[in-house]
């Protein structure tokens, strides 16, 4: 598979950073209100910080994590990282089947191969999608399973 003729897709950083704020966020904001009810700005202040510093390191961890995070479509295939960020490629002709997961939010599909049961997780909130859609319909063959999920859905 020559690197020219892939065509490489991504995720946003901002749609998972946001989701890992927003599932932080409750805990800091019942700090910050029980200090500002007792009198304690101090306090606050303190609970806003270091929700401040999480949420940054949050922003480089997951920020870090995206930049691993592309997608590569070919003529041969398509491939991408698995859970733990290692990567796995499919040629068209490997991908046995396709199973949605819908993290509320957060669409995916777990691409199955034969001789790689979760060969990896593909994020259906690509910053291109369109063009991730027309490279597939453009690149697999009719049966391909990936093709038919996503002309469908």
């Amino acid at each position: 598979m020559e690197e020219t003729s892939q065509l490489i897709f991504r995720i946003s950083l901002w749609r998972p950073w946001l989701l890992a704020i927003i599932l932080l966020a409750p805990l800091p904001a019942l700090g910050v209100i029980v200090s500002v009810v007792a009198g304690s700005l101090a306090v606050a202040a303190s609970v806003l910080l270091g929700f401040a510093a999480i949420a940054v390191a949050l922003l480089l961890l997951i920020g870090l994590s995206i930049r691993a995070s592309r997608w590569h479509v070919s003529a041969a295939g398509i491939g991408g990282r698995n859970n733990a960020l290692v990567y796995h490629h499919l040629s068209w002709s490997e991908i046995e089947s396709v199973e949605p997961w819908l993290i509320p939010g957060y669409q995916y599909l777990q691409v199955n191969g034969r001789d790689k049961r979760h060969a990896f997780w593909l994020p259906l909130f690509l910053t291109d999608m369109p063009g991730f859609r027309s490279a597939v319909a453009t690149l697999a063959p009719p049966s391909n399973p990936l093709r038919r999920y996503l002309e469908t859905h």
